[in-house]
């Protein structure tokens, strides 16, 4: 356990370092050997160590496992670990080992638990120290504690490897294995134990060996190191309870001296004006604030009980040089010595002030820039200096709230959380060991924030990546997700959180809050229509990310991508049909290719329909969609034609293929026998008959009926001229066709049996043949 001894201007010194609860126990252990494993422990830890002039003494301990950590801080709780020279706040959570002291200012308190279970609660201006476990015969280790000043509830459960729970107050040690205590500690050395549960064993410093048993429900009073008689208590365990009391102010006594410099805490004064007198052991307090050196006096080789206290200031020129006088006290007689001071008006001063490490005067200002966001903590430090004994205490508050501050020596530091660029005005003030206050030191901070602002960018609009978007974004219905039009994108802040992201539909006439910020999605149920997206975000600060350089714009369309190319394909069918070899055009990509003679690109094609329709009187043409398929940017459509303006079959099949540019743009053709071709010559002629027998009456007729196709299955040229024969009867010798097909005229002659009528266009023919029977039926043989 870090221990350490300051001490400045000493004329003549010699004292035994022993501090906390070390201190404590060494003297219970000389005089009663109660805890011997903890007296061997401790004794080989401390030596006796003579100081001269100006200088420092430390030992130093290992740390070791925590005795219990802090619950929970209320209000200005603080710990000093060992070896610390500035007090720190203390938090929940934090741990608690061997040397730590612990104290809560006015209106605060502290709860720790210990490694066996403990509960303390310590109660509003207390003072604390924890010290190493002590050892007994047995070798059960026990919690040590010992407490200056103040008011400590402690629920005791065994376990956790610690036996007791023993805690050294004023005058007495007192210790207990399980149960429900408060004790209460004055200034003056006086304490007060409550017990509300099991059992607590008291013993005086002065007679270790004598032990007071307390029982439930009773208290007991100790004046110094003398033990009071217990009484009787009614009330309950209540940690709750900041304002409860047991120590009786007028249960000891204050003497004070008429211009003397000290008081002490204990004892009857038969001293002149002017003097103190002590005797026994005594707590000296200075009326200035300063302190006796050793807070506990000790036993010299001659049987002397000595203490080391400020005596008297010297007839110099430095009135704050400080004398330390060792006092030894008998058995046999007192001692009686006066201290004076000389008087000393001077207050302390604030000699400078930094924010920050930007140095800031007296009424003056100062300005913070950071490139962030949120919660900014600025350092405020600085210097105090004192004409008149030392400082004690430096405040500083700024905007109303009081800052905890870290003191060591004249050098103060404390922290400023800023939120907003509003200047705050901060306020120093110190006090010096006699009380006395500096003049106040006043200076405004201001928080600049240099914050680059927020980007924001749009990744997906529907089904469509943002950066492939040129045009118009063509959305359809099939494009929806569950009915809604969905755009996603991601925001950024280097330094800040991003705090909202907004959409607009109207180029930023209106907006909408997107949902999520860092990747960020909005939805909405579409109208159709146009639509030009942009995006923004604003980070906690409220910037807003700088404006896009342009929309997305996009359609809607309420039907789906089948349904467009389904329009497409059925426009340029009906565009055939109507002759119309422009809109047809329009239709087809410059891209468009194919491996038919006549239709190799898009330019063959246009010169085939436009011979074909300039052939033509009319365009027959008959078809079924059997399926459209869409992947991505291409389509197909797949049916059945035919070229017959009469009939119920189809007797060829096709697929048309389109691609998006972004339009749907018809690129290429399948199909065995494609009517886009046009040759004008003949290829194939097919001949029928409305009936194939007939009477051989020179009378009877049937129609003959001659349809003409090109070899790419297209009918040829209205007024081609078709040539008929007959092997008998009557037949005309030819007739023109009109849209690929001729009707003609046969009679029958009178000549039983068959005829072959033929059909032909330049090397295409087609033949059929004609039963002719006898007019009367013959007559039965004789």
């Amino acid at each position: 356990m870090p221990a350490v001894l300051f001490c400045e201007g000493i004329s003549r010194m010699r004292q035994r370092f022993v501090s906390g609860a070390y201190a404590f126990v060494i003297m219970i252990l000389a005089a009663f050997a109660l805890w011997p494993g903890l007296a061997a422990h401790a004794q080989d830890a401390i030596s006796d160590v003579t100081v001269h002039g100006s200088a420092v003494a430390r030992f130093e301990h290992p740390r070791e496992k925590p005795l219990g950590i802090v619950k929970d801080a209320q209000g200005d709780v603080f710990v000093l670990r060992v070896g610390d020279a500035l007090w720190q706040p203390a938090v929940g959570g934090m741990a608690l080992v061997r040397g730590d002291q612990l104290r809560t200012g006015a209106r605060s308190g502290a709860l720790m638990e210990l490694r066996d279970g403990t509960a303390l609660k310590l109660g509003p201006a207390s003072l604390l120290a924890f010290d190493e476990t002590a050892q007994s015969q047995e070798g059960a280790a026990s919690g040590v504690a010992a407490m200056d000043h103040g008011k400590l509830w402690a629920s005791v459960s065994p376990g956790g490897g610690l036996e007791r729970f023993i805690i050294k107050s004023g005058g007495a040690v007192f210790d207990t294995e399980q149960g429900a205590v408060f004790i209460e500690a004055d200034r003056q050395n006086n304490v007060c134990v409550d017990v509300f549960s099991g059992s607590m064993n008291a013993r005086s410093m002065a007679d270790p060996a004598a032990v007071l048993v307390l029982e439930s429900n009773q208290r007991l009073v100790v004046e110094g190191d003398a033990l009071g008689a217990p009484g009787t208590i009614s009330a309950s365990f209540n940690q709750s309870d900041d304002a409860y009391t047991c120590l009786s102010q007028a249960a000891h006594k204050d003497a004070r001296t008429a211009g003397a410099a000290l008081v002490f805490s204990i004892g009857d004064s038969g001293a002149a004006e002017g003097e103190v007198v002590v005797s026994g052991t005594a707590l000296i307090i200075f009326s200035s604030g300063r302190q006796q050196v050793d807070t506990q006096t000790y036993t010299s080789s001659d049987g002397a009980l000595v203490f080391t206290a400020e005596a008297a200031v010297p007839d110099s020129a430095e009135a704050d040089a400080v004398v330390y006088e060792e006092v030894a006290i008998t058995a046999s007689a007192m001692v009686t010595f006066r201290a004076e001071e000389q008087a000393c008006t001077t207050p302390p001063a604030i000699s400078s002030v930094s924010v920050s490490g930007q140095s800031v005067s007296q009424g003056g200002s100062t300005v913070v820039t950071v490139d962030t966001c949120g919660a900014v903590t600025v350092k405020i430090e600085g210097e105090a200096t004192a004409a008149c004994g030392e400082v004690s205490s430096v405040a500083v508050s700024a905007a109303g709230r009081t800052l905890p501050v870290e003191l060591g020596g004249g050098s103060w530091g404390a922290d400023l959380s800023l939120t907003s660029s509003a200047p705050v005005t901060a306020i120093v003030t110190a006090r010096d060991s006699g009380g006395r206050q500096s003049q106040r030191y006043s200076f405004t901070v201001e928080l600049r924030r240099e914050v680059a602002p927020p980007t924001v960018e749009i990744i997906k609009v529907a089904h469509l990546s943002a950066a492939d978007i040129t045009g118009v974004a063509e959305v359809y219905r099939d494009n929806l997700e569950s009915g809604r039009f969905v755009i996603t994108g991601a925001a950024a802040s280097e330094n800040c959180a991003v705090k909202t992201v907004e959409v607009s539909l109207d180029n930023g006439a209106s907006w909408v809050k997107a949902q999520d910020t860092r990747n960020w999605t909005y939805s909405f149920s579409p109208a159709q229509g146009a639509y030009q997206i942009i995006a923004r975000a604003a980070d906690e600060l409220g910037t807003v990310s700088e404006d896009m350089l342009q929309p997305i714009e996009a359609a809607y369309y309420s039907k789906t991508q089948e349904d467009t190319l389904r329009e497409v394909f059925e426009a340029m069918l009906q565009a055939y049909k109507n002759k119309d070899t422009s809109t047809f055009s329009g239709y087809t990509s410059s891209a468009f290719s194919s491996n038919y003679d006549s239709i190799e690109d898009k330019t063959n094609l246009e010169n085939s329909l436009d011979k074909k329709f300039a052939a033509f009187a009319a365009i027959a043409l008959r078809y079924t969609i059997n399926d459209i398929i869409i992947s991505g940017d291409d389509g197909r459509v797949t049916f059945q034609w035919d070229a017959s303006s009469s009939g119920t079959g189809y007797s060829q099949f096709a697929v048309f293929v389109f691609t998006r540019e972004p339009d749907w743009k018809f690129v290429t053709v399948r199909d065995n026998n494609t009517f886009l071709r046009y040759t004008s010559i003949a290829d194939i002629v097919t001949i029928s008959a409305g009936k194939t027998t007939l009477v051989a009456d020179e009378a009877d007729n049937t129609t003959i009926t001659v349809t003409v196709k090109d070899s790419a299955g297209n009918p040829v040229a209205d007024g081609t001229e078709v040539a008929f024969s007959a092997t008998s009867g009557d037949i005309v010798s030819t007739s023109t066709t009109m849209t690929g097909q001729t009707t003609v005229t046969y009679t029958a002659g009178n000549v039983p049996g068959t005829v072959t009528v033929t059909a032909s266009v330049g090397a295409a023919q087609a033949s059929l043949t004609l039963t002719l029977q006898p007019e009367h039926a013959p007559l039965p043989p004789d």
